[in-house]
C-alpha cells in the first residue's frame, strides 16, 4: 500500500490579540508582539511575577493599546508619546518639535544601546546640530543646513573620515526620527542626498613623526609608569589604544627574542575581518619585563602611576588604573609646555615607527605595513616618510 500523503497545512491568520506567556527560568510574564510598521519582533517583560496581579495588569493595559491602535506601545520601543486616533488636528509633530527637542528623545531612548566610544562620537555632532538648528522644527531642515553643520567640523580641523562619520551619525537621528513619525520623511530623503566629502574637499591633517630628540627629553621627565609606555610605543608602532587594554596574561612568548599579543577582536578593524597583531623584538621585551615586574596575569601591563595626596590635593588617586589617551597626552603636553619641548603627541610616535622601519637597512614597505598592522598599503604609505640619508645610500648605490 502506498503511503497517504499528508496535505500541508495553512498558517492560519495572525491573531488581533496577544498572548500572556510565561518565562519558565526567570519566572515573568512576556508579551512576544508581531512584527508591524517597525519591521521588527519586539518582547516586552512585564513586571512582578508570572500571573501576579500586577504582571496580570501590566498585560491588559498593552493589551488595550495593542487592540485600540494596532501597534506596539510606545513604552515598549522606547517613545514616550502615544499616537492619538483619528487624524492629527494640530498638523505634523514635525511641525512643531524642535530639532533639540528630537535630539533629547534620541538621547534618552538609544545611549544605551550604543558603546561609551560610540556615544562620544554622538556627543559633538548633536552639539554642533542643536548649535545651528536647534530651535527649528525638524521638518524644516534642508541639506543647506546640514552643510552648514558640516561646515564646523571642518573648521575644527576634523578629517574627511570623522566629518563623513558625523554626518552620518546626524541622518541617524533624522532616520530614528523618522520611524516614530517625529519627522517626515520627505526630509529624510533630503539630508540622505548629501553627498560624502571626497578627498581634495579639504586639506589633509598632515601628521609628522616626532623627532627622536623631542622624544629623548620628554622621557626624561615621565615617571616610570609613563616610561614604559611611551617606550613601547616607540618600539612597537602599536597604537596607543592597544597597549593600554594590554594585559599581562596576553603577552606570548614564541620565542625568546619575540614575544606578540593578539588583539582577536579587540581593535580598530575587527569588523572588516582583518587580524591585528603586535610584535614585540628585543628593545620592546626589555621595556615589558620591566613594566610586567611583580603583577599577576590579570592586571594592566600599563598602567598609571599613583600620585601623592599633597600632589593631587582633592583629586581621586588613579593610580594602578590603565592608561588613557586623554591622561597621556595631558602629562606629554603639560611637560612639554613646562620644559620648552617642541609640542607633540603620542600618535606621532607611530609614525615615527614607520618611518625608522622603512628607512632601515633591509626594512620594506611590505615589512612595515605588517608591523603596524595596514590592511591596505596605501595607509602605510602616510606612515613611512622616506628620509634624505635613504634617498643619498639609494642613490650612491643605484644611481
Amino acid at each position: 500500500m502506498s503511503a497517504k500523503l499528508s496535505q500541508p497545512t495553512r498558517r492560519s491568520r495572525k491573531s488581533r490579540s496577544l498572548k500572556y506567556q510565561h518565562h519558565k527560568r526567570r519566572n515573568r510574564g512576556t508579551i512576544r508582539y508581531p512584527r508591524g510598521r517597525h519591521h521588527k519582533r519586539y518582547e516586552e517583560w512585564l513586571p512582578g511575577e508570572y500571573n501576579s496581579p500586577e504582571s496580570r495588569a501590566a498585560f491588559e493595559r498593552s493589551l488595550g493599546y495593542y487592540l485600540t491602535f494596532g501597534d506596539v506601545p510606545p513604552w515598549v520601543i522606547g517613545d514616550d508619546v502615544a499616537p492619538e486616533p483619528g487624524p492629527d488636528r494640530d498638523g505634523p509633530i514635525g511641525d512643531r518639535m524642535t530639532v533639540a527637542e528630537l535630539c533629547d528623545k534620541f538621547t534618552e531612548r538609544r545611549q544605551r544601546e550604543y558603546s561609551a566610544g560610540e556615544w562620544g562620537c554622538f556627543s559633538p555632532a548633536i552639539a554642533r546640530l542643536c548649535y545651528v538648528v536647534g530651535t527649528r522644527p525638524v521638518n524644516s531642515i534642508t541639506v543647506p543646513d546640514l552643510e552648514d553643520v558640516r561646515e564646523l567640523f571642518i573648521r575644527v580641523g576634523n578629517n574627511l573620515t570623522t566629518i563623513n562619520g558625523q554626518i552620518t551619525r546626524i541622518r541617524a537621528i533624522f532616520g530614528w526620527g523618522k520611524d516614530r513619525d517625529y519627522v517626515e520623511r520627505r526630509v529624510w530623503l533630503d539630508l540622505r542626498a548629501l553627498k560624502r566629502l571626497r578627498k581634495g574637499a579639504k586639506p589633509a591633517k598632515k601628521v609628522n613623526p616626532v623627532p627622536e630628540e623631542d622624544y629623548l627629553a620628554t622621557r626624561e621627565h615621565l615617571p616610570l609608569e609613563g616610561q614604559y609606555i611611551i617606550d613601547a610605543l616607540w618600539h612597537t608602532g602599536a597604537r596607543s589604544g592597544e597597549l593600554f587594554q594590554l594585559l599581562v596574561g596576553d603577552v606570548q612568548k614564541v620565542r625568546p627574542d619575540l614575544w606578540i599579543y593578539d588583539l582577536g577582536d579587540a581593535h580598530k578593524t575587527a569588523h572588516h575581518g582583518h587580524e591585528r597583531i603586535v610584535y614585540f623584538g628585543p628593545e620592546a621585551i626589555a621595556v615589558l619585563e620591566r613594566a610586567m615586574k611583580g603583577k599577576t596575569k590579570t592586571e594592566h601591563v600599563f598602567a598609571r602611576p599613583h600620585v601623592p595626596v599633597s600632589a593631587r590635593g582633592a583629586g581621586v588617586d588613579t593610580g594602578g588604573q590603565p592608561w588613557t589617551g586623554s591622561a597621556l597626552y595631558s602629562r606629554i603636553k603639560w611637560i612639554c609646555k613646562r620644559e620648552g619641548i617642541p609640542h607633540w603627541f603620542p600618535h606621532q610616535l607611530r609614525h615615527a615607527f614607520g618611518t625608522r622601519t622603512f628607512n632601515a637597512p633591509g626594512g620594506s614597505h611590505a615589512g612595515t605595513q605588517a608591523l603596524l598592522g595596514h590592511a591596505r598599503s596605501t595607509t602605510t604609505e602616510r606612515y613611512a616618510k622616506t628620509t634624505r640619508a635613504t634617498a643619498e645610500a639609494m642613490a650612491r648605490r643605484f644611481a
